[in-house]
């Protein structure tokens, strides 16, 4: 019986696994380790302003919400006109399969017309920051950022500030005689340092005059007019100067009887300062 009990074998459920258990345990510290890695997440820097002239302008705010955006209609399936149009609007970090990083912009224009969603791709080259937008029949628009990082030869450049008021009244007669005019004319068209190809350009002139109160008092007097903004993008050089009215009053059937449908122009009106704001693309001289 001694010898039987000195040659029986361990029971197998005595022996412990030692490998199966090291294995289990390297591969529960490989598992804890893979879900507690945090990947970060690649984003576009968006956050700023950023224009370009044919288009207008956009500033993406740190919270997702949008500041100061003033775009043509467009840019936000619209008609062709090149007045500019205030949006309001959120926007949310994304990329588009085979496009790359950017942002997507949800608009909503502030008079309640246009409403959509766009997506802007970011993109960097030779230093240069663009937002680029595909979708406005225009060829495509690359929104600039504007700021102290825009390389000079990039940035849009000072325009010349015009005081004289011949050429107003020989386009806008309708709007009588004119007196302390601030305007800028300019050909549209993105910053951009490359030969430019021959072709048509466009020519928009935008700025403010003093109207006779008389004439403003008749002219505001008939037809259907509203208090608004001004929807046309202010140009820098005349923002300050200008001032935010309470109101301005715009008609679009005024609009039509100064540019028999020539031309998009817009123009408004500040009773408590006899001034109006003019935008408008194109403006034809009118014959006598």
């Amino acid at each position: 019986m001694d010898f039987l009990r000195s040659n029986t074998r361990p029971s197998l459920s005595t022996r412990a696994p030692v490998p199966l258990l090291v294995l289990a345990v390297a591969l529960a510290v490989a598992l804890s380790a893979l879900t507690s890695c945090t990947v970060a997440k690649v984003t576009a820097p968006v956050v700023g302003v950023w224009r370009v002239e044919q288009a207008g302008s956009i500033e993406f705010l740190e919270d997702g919400r949008l500041g100061e955006v003033a775009l043509v209609p467009a840019a936000c399936r619209g008609d062709e006109s090149a007045a500019g149009v205030r949006f309001t609007g959120t926007w949310r970090h994304g990329r588009v399969d085979d496009a790359g990083y950017g942002a997507f912009v949800r608009l909503a224009s502030v008079d309640g017309s246009l409403t959509c969603e766009k997506y802007l791709q970011y993109g960097k080259h030779d230093g240069v920051e663009a937002l680029m937008l595909g979708d406005l029949g225009i060829g495509g628009t690359h929104f600039l950022r504007v700021g102290p990082g825009l390389p000079a030869a990039f940035a849009s450049p000072k325009r010349q500030v015009r005081t004289d008021v011949d050429l107003l009244r020989r386009r806008f007669p309708e709007l009588g005689e004119l007196s302390k005019a601030r305007w800028i004319g300019a050909a549209l068209g993105s910053p951009d340092p490359r030969p430019a190809v021959p072709g048509p350009t466009d020519v928009t002139v935008d700025g403010f005059a003093t109207v006779d109160p008389a004439k403003l008092a008749a002219v505001t007097s008939t037809g259907t007019w509203k208090e608004e903004h001004i929807s046309c993008p202010v140009p820098d050089e005349l923002a300050a100067e200008l001032g935010e009215p309470a109101n301005w009053l715009h008609s679009e059937l005024f609009d039509r009887s100064v540019t028999w449908d020539h031309y998009t122009g817009s123009f408004y009106f500040d009773r408590r300062t006899s001034r109006v704001y003019f935008c408008a693309v194109n403006p034809k001289e009118r014959a006598g």
